[in-house]
């Protein structure tokens, strides 16, 4: 296990809370019984992740604000931004439709524009009051007070433009191609790119240093380029895990962490050492990967359904109802009982577990048959449950006593 995920681990570990069992009219509750209070070193630092339909999940001390569950998309949602204040969210459609909740101001929009190429990013400027979209040709939108400094539109571009990145003094920005070409314009610098570099996965995204006199780029499975005065501390690079998704850079400048498509985040140099209530937080798209994406989904579709002892759905689950529902949207058959559904599929260490993966808790943590509860992993220490009698499916802190010091991967 790496040293990273050794203090990780134990950070969490260190908040864990009891639970007590009650019996209520002759029926055991189960002795998980769901706490709702957040600890802001236990729970991570406060994250956003919208889905393609519109749906956006708040985790940690983040803020719901407000989605578009249940509306009609002219194109999939691309995009998830945070404003500064951290009091609200844009969500950028494909098409460059903006729409923006709590104190996300809408400026403008391309909606009404025919565009050569589809809109991939979208990043507000520190003041709160403009953001930038680019297309995948690096075409640049600017509304607000976010201004026009170039564009590749009317490029010929090796490989299409994946994200782009504002420099700190909002005077300028880069563009980032997934082969890692570097675009920079306005006070941005280009200091490095992998352009010339067969890599093993495309580029995700980009994150200038502090001084704006560097960078790091992270590709798809956690490889890392740095270049400037942007240091090396630590890569994923060439596992099987292809999640990544962003990459933060610590305030100091001497270290990152690098985030899953869920909103779990690998911590290097000076971040591993950081309170993690002190990393920004961040909008993810949740994209699917896998089946495990597939299951959690379907099971946050479910939020809000009663808990209902034996309940498969769809009107009400129980735990392991809605895990085995949730696993054959993807092709997965499970076994109707959480003990059972603890010995389908691979064990997965906590520090280690993905989108979709199950997670137990004991009556005795060495003993399996004596698991009461399961739930489905969806990133960032957080899982989407169906908790108890009285209950409805929701999200939680996999925190807490009696948790399975393995997790299930099923297949």
């Amino acid at each position: 296990m790496p040293r990273t995920s050794r203090r990780w681990i134990a950070a969490l570990t260190a908040f864990m809370v009891g639970f007590v069992a009650t019996v209520v009219a002759g029926e055991a509750k189960p002795a998980h019984a769901e706490d709702d209070t957040f600890d802001a070193a236990a729970a991570g630092a406060p994250y956003w992740v919208a889905n393609p339909q519109g749906a956006v999940w708040n985790f940690g001390t983040a803020g719901f604000f407000g989605d578009l569950t249940g509306s009609s998309l002219n194109k999939p949602i691309v995009g998830v931004a945070p404003t500064p204040t951290n009091k609200g969210y844009w969500l950028v459609a494909s098409d460059g439709g903006i729409f923006g909740f709590g104190d996300a101001r809408f400026l403008g929009s391309t909606g009404n524009i025919k565009l050569n190429q589809p809109i991939v990013a979208m990043t507000p400027t520190p003041t709160n009051n403009g953001y930038w979209m680019v297309a995948s040709d690096g075409g640049i939108f600017a509304y607000g007070d976010a201004k026009f400094y170039g564009s590749t539109g009317g490029m010929k571009l090796n490989k299409p433009i994946v994200a782009m990145a504002a420099t700190p003094t909002n005077k300028g920005y880069w563009l980032i191609a997934t082969d890692g070409g570097i675009f920079a314009y306005g006070d941005a610098q280009f200091l490095g790119s992998t352009g010339n570099i067969k890599l093993n996965k495309a580029i995700v995204g980009m994150v200038p240093t502090p001084s704006r006199l560097g960078y790091w780029m992270v590709a798809r499975d956690g490889g890392i380029f740095a270049y400037g005065d942007a240091k090396f501390y630590g890569a994923t690079g060439g596992g099987s895990d292809e999640s990544y998704a962003k990459i933060l850079a610590a305030g100091d400048g001497k270290g990152y962490w690098l985030v899953r498509n869920g909103g779990d985040a690998i911590a290097y140099g000076s971040a591993a050492t950081t309170a993690s209530k002190t990393r920004q937080p961040v909008g993810l798209l949740h994209t699917i990967n896998g089946p495990g994406d597939l299951a959690v989904e379907y099971a946050m579709r479910q939020r809000g359904k009663p808990y209902a002892w034996g309940g498969n759905g769809p009107n009400a689950f129980d735990c392991s109802g809605l895990t085995s529902q949730a696993w054959l949207v993807g092709g997965v058959t499970l076994p109707r009982i959480a003990n059972d559904q603890y010995n389908i599929g691979a064990r997965v260490p906590l520090d280690a577990l993905r989108s979709g993966d199950l997670v137990f808790w004991a009556g005795d943590v060495n003993d399996s048959r004596s698991i009461h509860h399961v739930a489905t992993y969806i990133g960032g220490g957080n899982v989407v449950t169906a908790p108890e009698t009285g209950a409805v499916v929701k999200t939680a802190s996999i925190w807490r006593t009696g948790l399975m010091p393995f997790g299930v991967r099923p297949r």
